[in-house]
């Protein structure tokens, strides 16, 4: 198999799971990916698009004015807004309490594959650019252990998060002082990272996984796993 483009994931994951809800965070140009994905039921997020989407505003005034009066949980969700860690985890974190029991959220830009490209301000005239997203995603490797992460190396990264299971990225490091020497010497275990041929295989196991864990995940808030990776987490934001 041979993905070049993220909807190309997008779209295989919708259909392998008979997805119906789709969110998209940062949609820019609806052309770009947006109005290439196959879900009956599709809402976009931006401030500033250039084309009109669903709800024009930023992902903080979403999910905190807007979501709560929908009844709507969302099977998948991808997220390619701020490209700024803690935006991105913020982002991350209101798609899982929105989430579906079988959802998948899918985030862009998530293996830089040069220094200059994941720095966390874009220069002028600067082609190739992922900003920091990157460390958001290895935050929920190091700290989620209810989680299943992985990431397919296609289109600067996809990085895949549903509900499950992991054995979670050993590092006392703190995530802000991680730098891309660091990215570089961890990448594979870091950002699980699979080869698009594996790509079926890893979305199997996801989605077997997934089932078991569900209700284990609703029922726990903010105890039990999720309370031990709290205060790393909370640390980790007040930083920001």
């Amino acid at each position: 198999m041979t993905i070049t483009h993220r909807a190309e994931l997008l779209n295989l994951i919708a259909y392998s799971n008979s997805y119906r809800t789709y969110l998209e965070i940062g949609v820019r140009n609806p052309q770009s990916t947006y109005n290439r994905i196959c879900c009956d039921q599709k809402t976009g997020v931006d401030p500033a698009p250039q084309m009109p989407c669903t709800y024009m505003m930023t992902s903080d005034e979403f999910f905190n004015t807007v979501q709560p009066h929908l009844s709507v949980r969302y099977d998948l969700v991808f997220i390619d807004g701020l490209h700024e860690a803690h935006q991105v985890y913020q982002d991350t974190e209101n798609a899982l309490a929105n989430l579906s029991s079988n959802g998948t959220i899918v985030l862009h830009d998530c293996n830089p594959t040069q220094k200059e490209h994941q720095t966390t301000k874009r220069k002028p005239g600067q082609k190739h650019w992922t900003g920091d997203t990157w460390k958001a995603f290895a935050l929920l490797r190091m700290t989620r252990p209810d989680l299943e992460m992985f990431t397919v190396n296609a289109d600067w990264g996809l990085g895949v998060i549903r509900l499950g299971k992991q054995k979670v990225f050993p590092t006392s490091m703190p995530i802000d002082e991680m730098d891309y020497d660091f990215l570089c010497n961890n990448r594979l275990e870091l950002m699980n990272l699979i080869e698009c041929e594996n790509v079926n295989k890893s979305l199997l196991r996801a989605s077997r996984s997934t089932f078991f864990n569900t209700l284990i995940y609703r029922m726990r808030g903010t105890t039990g796993v999720l309370g031990r990776a709290s205060k790393r987490i909370g640390q980790y934001m007040k930083r920001k």
